[in-house]
């Protein structure tokens, strides 16, 4: 007796019971549950769609989606205001188990099989009330993008505020790694630039086609006025569109080379990035990756030529450059962005300015040289 006693305690302790069939990789679509029924599994017969392959015990495939349903949701026995007169839970949205499980689980989970669902729902104890973790409160990507839209108020206010008062500038950082984007680019990616003119000007410098001089450095999306810094594309095309507004009468375009491999934060991975699944063991950073995708959409809006927009990025930008280090100790080069107008083109914005710019390739460690052949006046 005192047995089973303790193993219904254990049981309600954990939040599912006991059940003896085993399941096979096949019947779940979501990639996470696949793998780990592949990694700790064995080629048998399936108990559900009674096929032969890579096949573990249900009630350690259910141990795992329990234990990850609790990363994003919890009993609302325990965090939320209960009044009979209004028909139970107040103040947000619950789930009994079994519209939990169907409703709610079974969208990241993709069983299709009825029996394999049942099943599930059925081990799974109904004694809870699932609600989303901290109920009352914002889910991390909503607090977060809170914060960023409180940076960029700030800045636009108190532009000369101290850049290490702004916490959410130290968070996206290390979203930046937690979610790879940070990449090297090599010295043989070059990167196109065009510079706008009247049609009685020539240039064919470097230093007259790359960044430009401080004192004739205007404010652009990740630079201030009067700062330097190269701003190029992967295409001769998407440069010509990003300056388009200004009506030149003529345009030179050149491809400039780094001397040196260089280290950059990619924003355009980040909307490539599959979507992290729930019971994959990375599940802490889909908040992350939901904040970062809207971030990313904010940073590329055009401002419609009101620099006071820019602000914010130029911040973010100056953090880059100025503060932020890799978990190795190194420093970012720049920024590749997607382009506002062209949709799905890079753009670079990157950390060199006017003195950077040589004529040829040059053994300077630090330089951005101009492939003289690829001048081109149109």
């Amino acid at each position: 007796m005192g047995y089973w006693k303790n193993k219904l305690l254990e049981w309600d302790q954990r939040g599912y019971g006991s059940i003896g069939t085993v399941v096979c990789h096949g019947c779940f679509g979501d990639y996470a549950i696949k793998e780990y029924i592949k990694r700790h599994g064995k080629r048998q017969k399936c108990d559900y769609c009674h096929n032969i392959r890579k096949s573990h015990s249900l009630e350690e495939v259910i141990g795992l989606i329990v234990e990850s349903a609790y990363a994003e949701y919890e009993d609302a026995n325990g965090c939320m205001g209960y009044e009979s007169k209004e028909g139970g839970f107040i103040g947000a949205n619950t789930f009994d188990a079994y519209d939990f499980i169907h409703d709610e689980l079974n969208q990241e989970m993709e069983i299709e099989n009825e029996d394999l669902l049942n099943d599930i729902t059925n081990t799974i104890s109904d004694s809870i009330t699932w609600c989303e973790y901290n109920p009352y409160g914002l889910r991390l990507h909503e607090y977060d993008y809170q914060e960023w839209e409180k940076f960029t108020n700030e800045v636009k206010k108190t532009p000369s505020k101290k850049i290490m008062s702004y916490d959410i500038l130290k968070k996206i950082s290390l979203y930046i790694e937690e979610l790879d984007l940070i990449v090297q680019s090599g010295k043989g990616c070059g990167f196109y630039r065009s510079r706008g003119h009247t049609k009685l000007e020539t240039y064919s410098s470097a230093k007259s086609l790359g960044a430009p001089p401080t004192d004739s450095a205007t404010a652009n999306r990740f630079s201030k006025c009067g700062e330097s810094m190269f701003y190029g594309a992967e295409d001769i095309d998407t440069t010509l569109e990003e300056i388009a507004d200004q009506k030149y009468e003529a345009v030179t375009t050149a491809k400039f080379y780094p001397t040196r491999s260089l280290l950059l934060l990619d924003l355009t991975k980040i909307k490539k990035i599959k979507w992290i699944s729930l019971f994959d063991e990375r599940r802490e950073l889909r908040s992350p990756l939901i904040f970062l995708r809207e971030f990313q959409k904010a940073i590329a809006q055009p401002v419609n030529g009101v620099i006071e927009e820019y602000l914010p990025t130029q911040m973010f930008s100056t953090y880059l450059r100025t503060i932020f280090k890799t978990a190795t100790g190194a420093c970012l080069d720049g920024i590749i962005y997607e382009s506002s107008r062209i949709a799905n083109k890079k753009c670079y914005a990157l950390f060199f300015n006017n003195d950077d710019m040589v004529e040829n390739k040059s053994n300077k460690f630090n330089k951005l040289w101009v492939d003289k052949s690829t001048i081109k006046r149109m």
